[in-house]
């Protein structure tokens, strides 16, 4: 299994905070939130590379990082041609290109750039690898008024998805995607006809097509997740991750 972690996007909604620098490498408590992610990953025996997909405005940025990080796993670059937000190929694309360029075969687990997250990512593997089909991690945000603005999940007694919204204006459940994700290598496959047919580019948008194709999965974490999509988040994380 590979990971590859997203962080391509040019932040607009963070204003001055990530203008000169990409938004996974903002610091929380003295280390960028792409540093907390990966020693999420790195526990994980079974990923034996890790990519990071990034744009070519902020390439060096992530490389200079690179270069100062020890890690005992492979990590390498993948860099998308966007130099500014209007040229962005966006979530789903940038995952395409990712499999494209890297050529990737193996089951693939995605974390989006700007998750900060408590929980480990064992509870996850160990459900993919029961039921060999792609899974989702979910977060139970318990708020009707904070599930509208994130995409929304409903899952039956199995915990087989079955329905997928992105903010939803009433929300069926408070259980929300946390942007992590184990894609099969047959779902991987499916990536590249799902943007031939459908403009929707978020991931919401591909797992909630998905899971009408094949038996998708929800797993969901305890703990604290902060989706550092705004300032106010971002200071919110600031203050409470430790």
């Amino acid at each position: 299994m590979k990971a590859l972690v997203l962080c391509g996007g040019y932040a607009k909604r963070m204003g001055p905070l990530a203008e000169e620098r990409p938004k996974p490498l903002l610091p929380v408590k003295g280390r960028p939130m792409l540093e907390h992610i990966l020693k999420k990953i790195e526990p994980l025996e079974g990923v034996d590379q890790i990519l990071i997909s990034v744009n070519r405005k902020f390439e060096q940025q992530f490389a200079d990082f690179l270069q100062r990080y020890q890690s005992p796993k492979h990590i390498k670059l993948v860099v998308e041609p966007s130099q500014r937000n209007e040229e962005k190929l966006g979530a789903v694309r940038g995952l395409d290109y990712a499999i494209e360029q890297e050529k990737i075969t193996d089951p693939l687990l995605v974390i989006n750039g700007d998750n900060l997250f408590d929980s480990g990512l064992f509870g996850l593997l160990l459900l993919y690898k029961k039921n060999k089909s792609p899974v989702v991690g979910l977060f139970d945000v318990r708020e009707i008024e904070k599930a509208k603005h994130l995409g929304i999940v409903e899952v039956d007694s199995g915990g087989r998805i079955t329905d997928f919204e992105e903010k939803p204006p009433q929300p069926k459940s408070t259980l929300a995607s946390t942007g992590i994700y184990i894609f099969t290598s047959p779902a991987l496959q499916k990536i590249s006809s799902y943007l031939r047919d459908h403009q929707g580019d978020r991931v919401g948008d591909f797992i909630s097509w998905l899971s009408n194709q094949e038996r998708v999965y929800g797993f969901v974490f305890q703990g604290r997740w902060f989706d550092i999509g705004s300032p106010e988040e971002y200071e919110r994380a600031e203050r409470e991750w430790e």
